[in-house]
């Protein structure tokens, strides 16, 4: 009985910042995903067989466009990482402490979703899964940093 009361409190109105940086993270995704998988369609453009390894001529507009692209996905990949620290400075908050361990499992089934589906989109796009993948490595290093740091923490206080 107890412990169903916890669970329905995971989902309470004092977590919304964990649910908004989740949506928000979602859509920064998709925004890096999106100029990933865009970098070798530039190329294309270009005349740049991605299959062939030959060195071709660039004109400066096409660089500066190419240079764009990447600027675009390094601001994003940025983006996410802040806010994934932000999220995981709140799951160490007074606040969350009786649902550290729900919030924690949640965040981590959302970065599992997110590299599954980044893995998907990269095998549909026929992108490199790496360029897609590299956005949650720090995210989830983060994650297990801060799993370890509030259990050892929190012990006492965590159901």
């Amino acid at each position: 009985m107890i412990r169903s009361k916890i669970n329905k409190q995971i989902f309470a109105k004092s977590n919304y910042p964990v649910y908004f940086s989740f949506l928000l993270l979602a859509i920064i995704n998709i925004f890096y995903v999106t100029a990933e998988i865009n970098k070798p369609n530039v190329l294309k453009s270009m005349g740049y067989d991605i299959t062939e390894s030959s060195v071709f001529q660039v004109s400066k507009a096409e660089i500066e466009r190419l240079s764009a692209v990447s600027n675009y996905s390094l601001q994003f990949e940025s983006a996410f990482i802040i806010i994934s620290l932000l999220c995981m400075i709140f799951l160490l908050t007074k606040r969350v402490r009786p649902f550290f361990t729900g919030l924690i499992m949640m965040t981590f089934g959302f970065f599992s979703i997110l590299f599954l589906l980044n893995i998907s989109l990269a095998a549909i796009f026929e992108a490199p899964q790496g360029n897609l993948t590299q956005l949650l490595v720090i995210p989830f290093q983060l994650l297990v940093l801060t799993c370890i740091y509030g259990f050892l923490k929190f012990r006492n206080q965590i159901h």
